[in-house]
């Protein structure tokens, strides 16, 4: 499978798990991101190759990756650990429900509005669905 097809089985998964999505195609590279939650259950990047330093992404699916690992609180997975990375995931969100309770969806809002003329991302990036 091709980064790009990781990207839409990513987006179909997560989309069945009631997440908010927003997804980016880099023009430079064949990475692909993905918000959760509008950021607030933070991000993946899918790759086949190393990452900028300045922007560490928590979940990383690296195409060509012989073994997951983890460091420094980023989580790099490998192919055939897919659905260990989905679990990882929705436990993360769930770890962060708690945290911050009703106040989760408030945050989703503020970050959806902050986005709304930011650069980068944000301003490229497609909704994968209009749940909220």
């Amino acid at each position: 499978m091709s980064i790009k097809d990781y990207m839409y089985k990513l987006l179909r998964d997560l989309d069945l798990e009631g997440f908010i999505l927003q997804y980016y195609e880099a023009y430079s590279t064949s990475s692909c991101y993905i918000k959760l939650d509008n950021g607030v259950s933070n991000s993946i990047r899918i790759a086949d190759h190393r990452g900028k330093d300045k922007y560490p992404y928590r979940f990383n699916l690296m195409i060509g990756l012989d073994k997951s690992y983890e460091k420094d609180g980023r989580y790099y997975y490998c192919t055939d650990d897919y659905q260990e990375m989905i679990q990882d995931i929705k436990n993360f969100r769930n770890v962060q429900l708690e945290k911050y309770g009703f106040s989760y969806y408030e945050y989703m809002l503020k970050n959806k509005k902050d986005a709304e003329f930011k650069k980068g991302f944000w301003e490229k990036a497609k909704n994968y669905n209009d749940k909220f």
